[in-house]
């Protein structure tokens, strides 16, 4: 016989909308739909909690991982090589920008947008939603 606790179980809610301090905790390869080489990420939130971004390994993707390389400070110009697991991003500290959708019936965040260290244009995604609500 098994006994389980699951008191101490962290909520798997969906994550409030805005701006967190997170820190690249995990990368896995992995398969996309389409048979396309893709990179799982994780970033773990100051709180604890953990939220990924799908960076999909094909020309029409790059933008995407440009802009994670560019987050973590590393080089994102021209012609570059970095390893084949990304460890370089492992424990990189940065601001996510989440956000939440509808997938098949249920709500999920979604990582909108991870600016560059020193981004002037971080948004703070709270206080948008004030101004078009008025």
């Amino acid at each position: 016989m098994s006994n389980y606790n699951f008191n101490d179980i962290p909520s798997r809610g969906v994550i409030v909308a805005g701006t967190y301090s997170a820190t690249v905790s995990d990368i896995q390869s992995r398969e996309s739909k389409n048979h396309n080489p893709l990179k799982q990420v994780v970033f773990e939130l100051s709180g604890g909690e953990k939220i990924s971004d799908f960076l999909v390994e094909t020309d029409n993707a790059l933008w995407k991982i440009q802009n994670l390389l560019r987050a973590c400070g590393l080089p994102c110009e021209g012609e570059i090589t970095i390893s084949d697991d990304w460890n370089e991003l492992l424990g990189v500290e940065l601001q996510i920008i989440v956000g939440s959708e509808e997938y098949q019936g249920k709500k999920r965040n979604t990582i909108e947008y991870i600016p560059k260290q020193g981004d002037d244009d971080v948004i703070d995604l709270e206080k948008d939603l004030e101004k078009l609500k008025k």
